[in-house]
């Protein structure tokens, strides 16, 4: 029922509200068919930049390309996108079906063809039963549904999702990230979803294009940026839990390179590392952090909550949060000292400074 799929190009595109600059110079291409995840905190210009894309917002600088197309002049209904809503954007007192087929009689197609493409887009969806229902009638992830199924008979070219799941319950946002998924790889339409939320960015996209302060932070597959994080920003903001940041010095001991943390203990690292210098920040994702009595990295237990799956351990260490998760169900009491190792192959460093990663 899609439209052919067409290639995005996002070229330094600028936009600021008032004086405060909200999008500087942002350059993106994304290729047919594939699934971008806009990530990044709440204020970083993500939601803002999807609206320049859409046609609701302007952009004060810089240009928008969908195929061949340079769009950033045009009308929202010129672009050939459409868009799912946070907010669903139902209008209450039109039914389903005349809720989907709304923007087709705007166009004045033929009843038959909007018949068509409605009932297939129901029947794609799950909604075939629900066409007479008013959205007061329908749960949340069938409103949401019913949001899909409005820009699909529109047959687009692309497809915009601003936040579609943060409405719903957790064990539903797991349900409908797997349908909006299966929807993709069924339509074959390139797709931009905008979200804060890791888990969503992860097992979704093709590739996750991180945001932090109106600029591109990085660009890359889920685990490229999960495995090899470009700064210290991205490091904290992909994975959950939140990556452990550990600051201390590099230093040449007889085994090699070793970083030393601010209280003084020296935790190895692999023949790959840095040559010693001035201050870095070690990062260590929790799971990565195993029990270990004797282990250099040690802390006094603050709470533990155990999941059923895996066991979270919060610990305090040299005046800071250090945050482990292991598949040992475990108990400690509160102040209890807890030691824990790490592969070396597991440390991210980054400069103390700009915030970089190191090369190993």
């Amino acid at each position: 029922m899609s439209g052919p799929a067409e290639r995005v190009v996002v070229k330094g595109v600028e936009k600021s509200f008032g004086r405060t600059q909200v999008l500087k110079g942002v350059d993106l291409e994304i290729d047919p068919r594939e699934f971008v995840i806009l990530l990044g905190p709440s204020g970083c210009g993500k939601t803002t930049l999807l609206r320049i894309i859409a046609g609701l917002e302007r952009s004060d600088a810089g240009e928008i390309r969908i195929g061949e197309r340079r769009v950033d002049g045009l009308e929202p209904k010129e672009r050939d996108v459409a868009m799912v809503f946070q907010s669903y954007a139902l209008y209450p007192h039109m039914n389903v079906f005349d809720n989907q087929s709304f923007s087709l009689r705007l166009r004045r197609m033929a009843r038959t063809e909007i018949r068509d493409r409605v009932e297939r887009a129901a029947q794609t969806l799950g909604l075939e039963k629900l066409l007479d229902r008013y959205p007061r009638q329908l749960s949340g992830g069938q409103r949401q549904r019913v949001s899909m199924g409005r820009a699909i008979v529109r047959s687009p070219k692309v497809f915009l999702f601003d936040e579609p799941l943060s409405n719903l319950d957790a064990q539903l946002r797991v349900h409908m990230r797997g349908e909006i998924k299966s929807l993709h790889h069924q339509l074959g339409t390139t797709s931009i979803y905008v979200t804060h939320d890791q888990i969503e960015a992860m097992t979704m996209g093709d590739r996750i294009v991180v945001m932090n302060g109106g600029i591109i932070e990085q660009i890359g597959s889920p685990l490229e940026v999960f495995d090899r994080p470009k700064n210290r920003f991205v490091a904290g903001f992909v994975g959950s839990p939140a990556m452990n940041f550990i600051d201390g010095t590099l230093v040449g001991t007889s085994s090699g390179t070793a970083f030393r943390t601010t209280d003084g203990r020296t935790v190895p690292l692999g023949p790959s590392a840095p040559p010693p210098g001035p201050a870095v920040t070690a990062g260590i994702r929790p799971h990565h952090l195993r029990l270990d009595p004797t282990g250099p990295i040690r802390g006094a237990a603050i709470d533990v909550q155990p999941t059923g799956v895996e066991t979270i351990i919060l610990c305090r260490w040299n005046s800071r949060d250090l945050l482990a998760q292991t598949g040992e169900r475990i108990r400690a009491a509160a102040g209890e000292q807890l030691g824990f190792s790490v592969d070396p192959a597991n440390i991210h460093l980054f400069d103390g400074t700009s915030g970089e990663r190191l090369a190993a």
